[in-house]
Parts: structure tokens; sequence; C-alpha cells
């Protein structure tokens, strides 16, 4: 028995008898393939297991979503407290937990790692203006020579006491082509219940909503 981590507030149970509501493997991978149709249908068509990088894997949903369909899947986090929440979130999944941030990602885990893909998913607000060329640069050389990174780009809010810088589009782009990326942007929209993304062969952008 262990308190759940999306409904500890009212009970204790195991986790089986949490499913699917408060179970990340079930309801969310829902949600993540809604949010993720161009991935979806991405990793879907591959013809052998992708290894994949998350970058940012916060409570390590889409890193769980995508192991669970057979993938090869390493999630990064900076955060220890966010990684310990992703590992019991998700106890059951094949999914390699390494804390790092960019733009190293010096960690002996990913010291001769390449991949197939690389999800850059509002992450770039937090990498501050002076680190984003090294950043660019760290991603690119982590990729096999086929590979390809699906980003998401968060616009605001701006707190720079907080880690977060002011980004746009248009900036991210000519700095990706810069690094050597072919961009394809796949167009803007407004916020969903979770950031919808694109590939760095493609990005998508999406402004929050003020709260009410």
């Amino acid at each position: 028995m262990r308190p759940c981590l999306r409904c500890r507030k009212w009970k204790w149970a195991p986790r089986s008898e949490c499913r699917p509501r408060c179970n990340p493997s079930s309801s969310w991978s829902r949600s993540t393939k809604s949010a993720y149709p161009y991935l979806a249908q991405k990793l879907g068509a591959a013809a052998q297991p992708l290894h994949v990088l998350d970058t940012c894997a916060g409570t390590g949903r889409d890193a769980t979503w995508i192991a669970d369909h057979g993938h090869i899947m390493v999630a990064v986090d900076p955060s220890q407290s966010m990684l310990k929440v992703a590992q019991n979130f998700h106890a059951e999944s094949n999914v390699a937990w390494v804390q790092d941030r960019l733009p190293d990602l010096s960690a002996t885990a990913l010291a001769n790692a390449s991949f197939d893909m690389n999800l850059l998913n509002a992450v770039w607000m937090y990498i501050a203006p002076q680190d984003r060329d090294a950043a660019l640069a760290r991603i690119k050389s982590l990729l096999r020579p086929s590979g390809s990174v699906f980003a998401t780009i968060r616009l605001g809010p701006v707190n720079e006491e907080r880690g977060a810088y002011h980004i746009s589009a248009s900036d991210f782009v000519v700095d990706a082509q810069a690094a050597g990326f072919t961009v394809v942007p796949r167009g803007d929209y407004p916020r969903p219940a979770r950031p919808t993304p694109s590939e760095l062969e493609g990005i998508r952008t999406h402004t929050p909503r003020r709260p009410r």
C-alpha cells in the first residue's frame, strides 16, 4: 500500500485500484496521443524501436507513453525531486531516468549516447539566452544522422528571477537554422490542455491563457 500521487488527499490505495483515473500509464497516455498526433504517427510508422531522448521530462508522461509503445526511452530532468515524482508515477515503465540539464547534458549516461529523436517540449523559455547556441549544438551532437528534434515553443509568461526568459518562434527558427537544423514550422495554435509539439523539422507555438 502507498499513497496514490494523483489522489492522495482522499485515500491510500495500491496503484492497481487507482486505474484508469489516477494512473498516468492509462488515462494520461490517451492525453499524450491526442496532444501529439504527428509524433504518434511518426513513432508508429517506425520499422524498428527508436532511441528517444526527452530533454526535460517533467512528470514523465510523454516518456512513459513512448516507452510503452516499444521505443528505447531516456528521460532527463534537472530537478531531482521531479525525477522522483516521475519514477513514482511510472514505477512500472521501461524508462531510463537521468538528472541533467541543458546546455551541458553531460551526465555519464549520455556520454556516448545517440538518439533518433529528441523531445524539446516547452523547454526553450527556461534556457538563458547566452546558453541557447550551446544548447542547440549539444542537442545536435546527440542526434544520429537521420535524427530529428520534436519541439514545442511556449510563449511567456516571462519571469527571469525564476528562470523563465523571453523567446519568440522567429528567433528560435533563426537560431535552429544557424545550428544546422532544417526547420519546418507547423503553425501557431492556442494553448491546449497540454502543449502541442512539432518537429524541428517542425515547430508549433502556443500562447498560454491567463488564469481566470
